[in-house]
This record gives C-alpha cells, sequence and structure tokens, in this order.
C-alpha cells in the first residue's frame, strides 16, 4: 500500500519561501528547506518540502549548495598507517618478513595499514599458505571468516 502524500498547499509554501528569502537567498538549498521546515513546526521534513518546490515548479532565489564538506572545513585525520608504523610494530614485521618471505609484498601493505592485507595473511597463514584451501574453509566461528578476500 502507497505511502498517504503529505497535504502542503501551494501558495503556503510560496508565501513561506518568499518570507524566507525577503532578506536575500540562503547560502544553500538546505538552509532554505530547513527554515521552510522551522515554519511549518517540523510537521513536514525537509525532504518534503524540497520535493513539493520542485512538483510545484517554484523558482526560488537560493542556489543549489556545492555537495560534500565546506572548503573551510579543517579535517584532522589519522591513516591507519600512521598506528601501524609505530616502532612497538616493527619487531613483528621483522618476525613476518623472516618466517613468510614469500609474503613480503603483503607484509608492506600490512605496514602501510591495509586490514585487508592483514586478514589475507592470516588467512594464507591458518590454511598453511593454501591459497585454494581459503576457498574451502569451513571454521565459521574465526572472528575472520566472513571477511576472507576468496570466498566459494
Amino acid at each position: 500500500m502507497p505511502r498517504k502524500k503529505i497535504d502542503i498547499k501551494e501558495e503556503d509554501l510560496r508565501k513561506y519561501i518568499k518570507e524566507v528569502e525577503a532578506k536575500g537567498p540562503l547560502s544553500n538549498r538546505s538552509e532554505l528547506h530547513n527554515a521552510i521546515a522551522e515554519k511549518y513546526n517540523h510537521v513536514i521534513s525537509t525532504g518534503v518540502i524540497g520535493l513539493r518546490i520542485k512538483e510545484f515548479n517554484i523558482k526560488v532565489k537560493t542556489p543549489v549548495g556545492k555537495r560534500g564538506r565546506p572548503v573551510d572545513a579543517v579535517v584532522n585525520r589519522t591513516t591507519r598507517g600512521d598506528k601501524f608504523k609505530a616502532k612497538k610494530y616493527k619487531r613483528s614485521f621483522d618476525t613476518m618478513r623472516e618466517e613468510m618471505p614469500q609474503y613480503k609484498a603483503i607484509i608492506k601493505k600490512i605496514e602501510k595499514g591495509s586490514l585487508k592485507q592483514a586478514i589475507r595473511l592470516k588467512c594464507l597463514d591458518c590454511c598453511g599458505g593454501y591459497v585454494n584451501e581459503i576457498k574451502h574453509c569451513n571454521i565459521e566461528g574465526c572472528a575472520l571468516w566472513p571477511f576472507r578476500h576468496i570466498q566459494a
């Protein structure tokens, strides 16, 4: 059964848009939709307001905003690589290189922070180095089982 259409009167919506944009256009449509939702006491969502503006083909002064993060936003990121480059893991990587020289490329990716490669190496270690055995692994109790890189 389809949802009941939320009833918004076109003239009311036009009036609210005119009131909100009276001082000039807002910075983006999201702000416009939020301001109009406040006029409706948030009974109608901002998404529905946007749909009705399109449906009624109402012209608005407010420009469409750019998608994504604002240009002036400051983002502090730490990569996984930063965590794995720590000196306390160096010995374990050295040990892995000695014990499994055939997997140097994978170990190098793990050092840079690749969790996918870490799971791959653990599966290879568990299956005795046989890639085909990973496909046939039936140890569903293993925490890494759902994340195997080769699944049947």
